[in-house]
């Protein structure tokens, strides 16, 4: 009967270490996915914020350019902020196909790996 309980105790210790172990083993998955997803997310945002840049760049160029061919600077600008007016009003029509589903997909991808 001793060797029994010694057994059963026994047992339950290393059905406890199992279950921590396995514990342990999701944590460190979820940390290795979450570290995955962030990593990718903001080397993304980092070559964003210097596209942006480099578009702000062009756009100030392109407005003095247009500036100088209209004799008017004024009107370069205007010009820019009008083509961009519209190229915003067309991204805006189509935000679910181009923005919020392939990126809801690409965070789903990168959550599952």
């Amino acid at each position: 009967m001793q060797s029994t309980l010694k057994h059963i105790e026994e047992f339950v210790a290393k059905a406890g270490q199992l279950a921590e172990t396995k514990v342990d083993i999701l944590s460190l998955k979820a940390t290795r996915k979450a570290s995955v997803a962030i990593s990718d997310i903001l080397s993304k945002l980092i070559l964003a914020a210097i596209a942006f840049l480099v578009l702000a760049m062009l756009s100030i160029g392109a407005s003095l350019w247009l500036g100088s061919i209209l004799a008017n600077t004024a009107a370069g600008f205007f010009t820019v902020a009008a083509f961009y007016l519209l190229v915003g009003f067309i991204l805006y029509m189509l935000r679910n196909s181009i923005f919020i589903t392939p990126l809801r997909n690409y965070i789903i991808q990168k959550i599952t790996l």
